[in-house]
């Protein structure tokens, strides 16, 4: 864990504080209807602070090819089917 950060929570914590299994049993929301209506159909997508794959998989499901780019492996290793 990074300096000045600290993390409590279920299962594995990431460097900046973050508990794994929380960030993925939150809801998706609205975020990926909007990220799907700003870009072309199809687009590849850099997803940077992916985190579990909260907005990654969504994306997947809308047909976006997606990178999904995280500081924590245990955060990157719930990410299915989009390069990590």
């Amino acid at each position: 864990m990074r300096d000045g950060h600290g993390g409590t929570g279920p299962g594995a914590i990431t460097p900046d504080g973050c508990a794994v299994e929380l960030y993925s049993r939150l809801p998706i929301g609205g975020e990926p209807d909007i990220i799907a209506a700003a870009v072309p159909a199809g687009a590849h997508i850099l997803e940077l602070g992916s985190g579990v794959g909260r907005m990654t998989h969504p994306l997947l499901e809308r047909g976006f090819s997606v990178t999904a780019v995280d500081e924590s492996r245990e955060m990157l290793e719930r990410v299915r089917g989009a390069r990590t």
